[in-house]
């Protein structure tokens, strides 16, 4: 099957599809992040380097934390989790990615899977041009309370793409650096590749802001004319939004797997 087949209802049945292997696979890693004091939400993956459990995301929506800052984890398994303090903190603020780790108390409390960035690559040969991620997108979010304290409530919310062939955009684009194919995957804004979690209707529009530190996975071994072989490569972390361009920019997960060996070199 093809990612753009001629029957809208054959291209559902490929996104459900996807979609119901994910909420066994995918989601269980994706981690949704608050920052204290704030109205600050982003995304984030729960990964695994050796013995490390760390838990990935894009740089920028953590500026000015360091380590023993607060900071509230939301697992799909424990979406209420409140008043972590980060352990170690490691940013490449050049390409947008950070990785922080919790205490052990804190990170088995999560009760996430942990993805295991060995098996990370963006490198498919052939090359996959379906992109899929699983984020926290702030339009999604609502207020709400337990007990006594204000929380905030975070809904996961899936997005398909395709891997972007366009060259890429011109500088000045608001983001840490312009794009660079080597460093970078580009993907496209397609407004019709928006799942609602609940009713498996499409969305209309699509607004990125507090996707970013999302995981980017390949849908590996979609051919056309093939069926999809279930398998979900982790390729980058979603960092920015190129909207003159319809563009979304996601960091190579080779960056994120340097930063986490030269940060915890004995894992």
């Amino acid at each position: 099957m093809s990612f753009d087949p001629d029957s809208e209802a054959t291209k559902r049945l490929f996104f459900r599809q996807v979609e119901a292997a994910a909420k066994v696979r995918v989601y269980p890693a994706v981690a949704g992040i608050a920052i204290p004091d704030t109205d600050i939400t982003l995304s984030g993956l729960f990964v695994r380097n050796g013995r490390q459990r760390l838990i990935a995301t894009a740089a920028h929506g953590i500026d000015g934390l360091s380590a023993q800052s607060p900071i509230h984890i939301f697992s799909r398994s424990n979406p209420l989790s409140y008043g972590h303090r980060i352990l170690q903190l490691e940013r490449d603020e050049d390409n947008d990615v950070a990785l922080l780790q919790l205490g052990d108390d804190a990170a088995d409390s999560l009760r996430a899977e942990w993805w295991d960035l060995s098996s990370a690559t963006s490198r498919c040969d052939p090359p996959q041009l379906i992109g899929y991620m699983v984020g926290f997108p702030a339009s999604r979010n609502a207020d709400g309370v337990v007990g006594n304290r204000p929380v905030t409530l975070m809904k996961p919310f899936s997005y398909f793409t395709n891997v972007s062939k366009r060259a890429s955009p011109s500088p000045g684009s608001l983001v840490v650096r312009d794009p660079d194919p080597e460093l970078d995957i580009l993907m496209e804004i397609s407004m019709d590749r928006t799942l609602d979690d609940h009713t498996g209707e499409f969305f209309p529009e699509f607004d990125p802001k507090g996707m970013s530190g999302a995981g980017v996975f390949l849908l590996s071994g979609m051919r056309d004319k093939q069926l999809w072989s279930g398998e979900f490569v982790l390729a980058g972390i979603q960092s920015g939004h190129l909207k003159k361009a319809e563009l979304l920019r996601a960091t190579r997960i080779e960056l994120v797997k340097q930063l986490a060996e030269s940060s915890w070199p004995s894992a």
